[in-house]
């Protein structure tokens, strides 16, 4: 490439006349080699944001230019060979040719009237959100022409490899391979400072940046933008968005596929472990029963040998009269009802549990 020779006054209109990325487009110079030019030469320029503020109409000085006498006015510089980029101001791919020369999709039309009703009283420079009454959209004026034929490109082509559109408030949904996608295409917004000299209050406006930003997903750790940058923009990357759309869409089938087998592996874990617990009580309930049916027995026998000593005694004496028969013969019916070897009945103490010897309440 050849040797180029500029003046400083040449650099400064040519750093005010357009972006630096245009410029270093235009040149064929890196984003470093431009900074050091202007620092070496002393050549002012453009703060951050002055051009996104241009754009949005506001009325702003340059830096004035001024003459150095310590910088030689001569400057040459040898650019490096740069493979050439597409300029983003003329992008624009075969699937919005396609979009802007057939009928909009009709979420499109309804989104067109709704934003014309937004915008007529709206501050030219400021987004304009439209997501409550039509797609999730959120442009200023200048944008919304662009903004829309990107909407409906990626809509048609949606449609055309068998999936749906569906909006409802505050909701823009793309159906793709049986999976639901939330959508939304917004501006970027620069801030602005105002200082009112008068009582030095500082403030901030918030204005279009000329950045479209598509984003798919509402929660931020599974969603996936696309943004323009200084050389493309997002309708070059349709397809991409599209076929991104369909690697999402598998990548759910698969995350859902493998939660219900978590979810199945899960719940036999959890079935194993109720029906080991079940398991357990039951053979607790089991061995509770034979201490408690082994102390019965124990004292059955207990209350027994007690019986046979006082009847021997009662004989010994010569005191066996009929009462102490009827104690005895009472007595022992009581020992067989405790026996659980015997478990004889007794109508009185039906309702008595063994165990306790507590009478059993009964519900109302």
């Amino acid at each position: 490439m050849a040797t180029i020779h500029l003046t400083r006054r040449e650099l400064y209109d040519k750093l005010w006349e357009k972006p630096m990325s245009a410029f270093m487009e235009e040149l064929g110079i890196s984003y470093t080699e431009t900074k050091k030019l202007v620092a070496d030469y002393q050549i002012p320029v453009p703060s951050n944001g002055y051009w996104s503020r241009l754009r949005a109409g506001y009325t702003l000085k340059k830096t004035p230019f001024t003459e150095s006498s310590t910088s030689n006015d001569q400057i040459i510089f040898q650019p490096r060979v740069v493979k050439k980029r597409v300029k983003r101001e003329v992008v624009i791919t075969q699937a919005i040719k396609v979009a802007v020369t057939s009928e909009e999709d009709g979420h499109i039309i309804k989104a067109r009237k709704v934003y014309g009703d937004r915008s007529r009283s709206a501050d030219p420079k400021h987004l304009i959100k439209i997501a409550y009454e039509s797609i999730n959209l959120n442009v200023s004026p200048l944008l919304i022409d662009r903004a829309l034929n990107f909407m409906d490109a990626l809509f048609k082509m949606v449609k055309r490899n068998g999936g749906k559109v569906s909006v409802a408030p505050h909701s823009t949904l793309i159906l793709i391979d049986g999976e639901e996608f939330f959508v939304a295409l917004r501006e970027k917004q620069n801030r602005i400072e105002q200082i009112d000299h008068r009582n030095s209050w500082i403030s901030y406006d918030f204005v279009g940046s000329g950045t479209l930003i598509f984003k798919i997903g509402e929660q931020t750790w599974r969603s996936k933008e696309w943004s323009d940058t200084a050389y493309t923009k997002i309708e070059e990357k349709l397809e991409s968005i599209l076929e991104s759309l369909r690697e999402m869409a598998i990548k759910e089938k698969k995350d859902r596929a493998d939660q219900i087998v978590k979810q199945q592996e899960r719940e036999a874990e959890a079935k194993v472990k109720r029906n080991l617990e079940k398991l357990r009580e039951d053979e607790l309930a089991r061995f509770i029963e034979l201490k408690n049916n082994s102390v019965k027995w124990e004292n059955a026998q207990r209350i027994r040998r007690y019986l046979d000593d006082m009847e021997r005694q009662g004989q010994s004496e010569g005191n066996i009269g009929d009462e102490l028969k009827a104690y005895l013969e009472w007595s022992r019916s009581k020992a067989d009802w405790y026996d659980p070897l015997v478990a004889a009945k007794d109508e009185l103490l039906n309702e008595v549990d063994r165990d306790t010897l507590s009478v059993v309440k009964k519900g109302f």
